[in-house]
């Protein structure tokens, strides 16, 4: 689980028989329609995959932020 600040959302999938899926790695999600397709991120990485009625479909990652670092700039920039 990644690490949250006091506060933070959860995301779940929800089957149409009304199965909860917890996608508790989750940090942001939202739906992307204009391309049909959920978007998510994990683990710094964002990721896509179409839904379907028995789940997602093929996820793909769009962008790997795993390698970036903090580092602190001192003002003024």
């Amino acid at each position: 689980m990644p690490n949250r600040s006091a506060a933070f959302e959860t995301f779940a999938l929800i089957s149409p028989q009304n199965e909860v899926h917890q996608m508790p790695d989750w940090v942001s999600a939202d739906f992307d329609a204009p391309h049909g397709r959920l978007v998510w991120t994990a683990d710094n990485v964002l990721y896509a995959a179409s839904v379907r009625e028995n789940g997602l479909g093929e996820v793909k990652m769009l962008w790997d932020g795993r390698e970036l670092k903090f580092t602190p700039i001192k003002a003024p920039y």
